[in-house]
């Protein structure tokens, strides 16, 4: 359980990916979260799927067999079904889990859902959205809710939404294992050191009043640090019976992983592999990321 920051334990001054995967070890196992996805015969897919349908009453349980939220599930709008698309192309891009969106919500392991304020907004507060990683084990899929209605009473048009989507992608953080910025187990949403430009986990505005509108260099460091860089994980090893290849070290290059992992060619460009530059410092102090592509051709079939 998360404590208190004592006085012998006062907060950093410095920004750290750490801060944001202050859940992992203390209220989560980050290793077992994501093996939770991966060690399932899908691989390393992560399917999402996102409410279409009328508008109509669900019960979500927030945490383990208690805690259940009844919730006003509302239609996605189309413009909001494609950002939500083109946000897990990117983090597709980024993160070693391929993220697939399906139509079938028994399948899915992230159910995003939009709601009206119904039991999320009262006369003395207002839940912006929540995310249910901690089921991930128990339920086999993590529910990620924002509360539309929340967003739009803070000022939006039809194509300026930065409260839902920050909402959105903050919940969509937590759902994937990223903490609010904290200490020794200890959430600090507040926390001065930081603001929703620094991470999307901060509950701070930056100077301009407008919440970011993606990921932090940070957020996405952390985010490998749980799931990967995309092409780095080590699939098991197969047997030779098994047309593997074996699990040789001259087979443990990033084609092969890819092969063996079901994912049929490199993502980003089918006739290179990709390899990662880090060079200069983001706002975390952490060296920044930046893609190149290597001039190795691809072995794995398309």
């Amino acid at each position: 359980m998360a404590h208190s920051v004592t006085a012998e334990q006062s907060l950093p001054t410095e920004q750290s990916i750490d801060h944001i995967l202050n859940w992992c070890g203390v209220l989560l196992d980050c290793e077992t979260h994501r093996e939770n996805f991966f060690s399932r015969p899908t691989g390393q897919q992560i399917f999402y799927w996102m409410y279409a349908g009328p508008t109509q009453l669900v019960n979500i349980n927030r945490r383990g067999t208690s805690g259940s939220v009844e919730i006003e599930a509302i239609q996605v709008r189309d413009e909001d079904y494609q950002w939500a698309v083109d946000v897990f192309d990117t983090l597709d891009y980024y993160l070693e889990p391929e993220f697939v969106l399906i139509n079938d919500i028994n399948q899915a392991d992230l159910r995003l859902w939009g709601t009206s304020g119904h039991n999320l907004i009262s006369e003395t507060s207002t839940l912006f959205g929540f995310a249910t990683p901690f089921n991930a084990d128990e339920k086999g899929y993590v529910d990620v809710v924002v509360n539309v209605e929340a967003g739009n009473l803070s000022g939006v048009t039809a194509d300026f939404a930065p409260e839902n989507t920050n909402t959105a992608l903050h919940e969509i953080g937590h759902a994937l294992g990223l903490s609010h910025p904290g200490v020794y187990g200890k959430d600090l949403p507040n926390w001065e050191l930081y603001d929703s430009e620094d991470t999307i986990m901060s509950y701070n505005k930056p100077e301009d009043g407008i919440h970011a509108g993606f990921y932090s260099e940070g957020d996405i460091l952390a985010l490998q640090e749980i799931w990967g860089a995309e092409g780095s994980y080590k699939a098991p090893p197969q047997s030779e019976s098994k047309g593997s290849g074996g699990s040789t070290p001259e087979n443990n290059d990033i084609e092969f992983i890819y092969a063996i992992a079901g994912k049929g060619k490199l993502k980003g460009n089918t006739k290179h592999s990709t390899n990662y530059i880090f060079d200069g410092l983001d706002v975390f102090g952490k060296k920044v990321l930046t893609k190149s592509l290597s001039s190795s051709p691809a072995q794995a079939t398309p």
